[in-house]
């Protein structure tokens, strides 16, 4: 049973909890599910801190089983006085401390593919022709991102590009506008592949263009560390980065 406190005033909490002790259709232990501990109501403790006292009865089950999630602002709380210690102490039998999201960059392939089908799923129903899916640059650039709001800012990402997205795949600009907010930039790949070869097409010219686009990109996307940037290019290393930069004179702000 999902008890989301952020979803719930004190009475609705309080109902909430009751309903799931009194519900008589379930397995032999119950489970509750609290996310955002650390954000729980002092009045929502309490009534949770009933239950842990055996003041409430269940009904037709003989264990209840509650599992929290919470941030290191717990603790912040507890020192402050906003969270009442007896309680987390009562909740903490047993704990798991999940590093944030950008220590632990080799499960972001798998959950990039776990949260882009839940959203599809949500939106477009069994409907797999409507789903969207990730170009290999566009996953690059996730991959190259921090993730301050870990997996809520994910999901709340990936719902936004597949509501406002109009082509199947999500590509490299769409992930620029939405995370590092800037504008899509028309790199112009049209015009560049289907050139005709008359008295002005230059090879080295069209291949500046790109370059020049998409250095710039790289370095913001690295915060100027231009051993990242030339990974996320595809480049061997810093100093090829510098020479093509010196090369086709690429500007970049910093």
């Amino acid at each position: 049973y999902l008890l989301d406190s952020l979803m719930m005033n004190g009475n609705e909490f309080k109902t909430r909890l009751l309903d799931i002790l009194n519900n008589s259709n379930d397995e032999f232990v119950k489970t509750i599910y609290i996310p955002h501990l650390h954000l729980l109501p002092i009045e929502h403790q309490k009534y949770l801190d009933l239950v842990l006292n055996k003041k409430f009865e269940i009904n037709n089950s003989n264990k209840l089983r509650i599992i929290c999630s919470a941030n290191k602002t717990l603790i912040k709380n507890i020192e402050s006085g906003n969270f009442d210690e007896s309680l987390f102490h009562k909740l903490n039998c047993l704990s798991i401390d999940i590093p944030d999201l950008k220590e632990r960059k080799e499960d972001y392939d798998e959950l990039f593919d776990y949260l882009l089908l839940k959203v599809n799923l949500e939106i477009y129903g069994n409907d797999k022709s409507l789903f969207k899916e990730l170009s290999p640059s566009a996953r690059s650039i996730l991959k190259s991102y921090s993730w301050p709001g870990n997996i809520d800012e994910i999901k709340s990402l990936f719902t936004k590009l597949v509501v406002l997205e109009e082509e199947k795949i999500i590509t490299e600009p769409e992930i620029y506008s939405s995370i590092y907010n800037f504008e899509k930039q028309n790199v112009r790949q049209d015009n560049i592949l289907k050139q005709p070869f008359n008295s002005d097409f230059d090879l080295n010219k069209i291949i500046g263009e790109v370059v020049k686009s998409y250095i710039p990109k790289a370095l913001d996307v690295s915060k100027g560390n231009k051993s990242k940037a030339a990974d996320l290019l595809g480049l061997p290393s810093h100093q090829t980065l510098t020479n093509w930069i010196q090369r086709y004179q690429v500007t970049h702000k910093e």
